[in-house]
C-alpha cells in the first residue's frame, strides 16, 4: 500500500484521468473496463500495463485517508509482479507527487 500525501480530492484527478473511451489512465497503464467516473477507484479496478518488456495486469484501489490518498495494489501472480509497485511509485512521481510505503 502506498500513501500519496495531499488532499484526496486533488490527488485523485492528478493521478488518474478518464479517457474519451471511458477507460481510466494511470501513467501509461489503462483500465481493462470502462468507468463512469474516477469514483470507481473506491473499489478494485484492473489495469493493463507494459513493463519489463512484457504485459502485466494488476488491480488498483484509491481510498481517502486523513493524510491523503491510499493506493492499494493487488497482484495477479505474474512473473513481473515484483516490478509493479516500483512502477506504480514512479507513475506517482511522474505526476509530480510523492508517495511512501505504508
Amino acid at each position: 500500500m502506498l500513501l500519496v500525501p495531499g488532499a484526496y480530492s486533488e490527488v485523485l484527478p492528478t493521478l488518474f484521468q478518464r479517457a474519451e473511451d471511458g477507460r481510466l489512465a494511470f501513467g501509461p497503464a489503462q483500465s481493462v473496463m470502462t468507468a463512469v467516473s474516477l469514483e470507481a477507484l473506491a473499489d478494485w479496478v484492473e489495469f493493463h500495463d507494459y513493463m519489463m518488456e512484457g504485459h502485466v495486469r494488476y488491480d488498483l484501489r484509491a481510498r481517502p485517508d486523513p493524510r491523503g490518498l491510499l493506493l492499494d495494489i493487488r497482484l495477479k501472480g505474474d512473473v513481473r509482479d515484483k516490478h509493479v509497485e516500483p512502477f506504480v511509485a514512479n507513475y506517482v512521481r511522474w505526476a509530480g507527487l510523492r508517495c511512501e510505503r505504508t
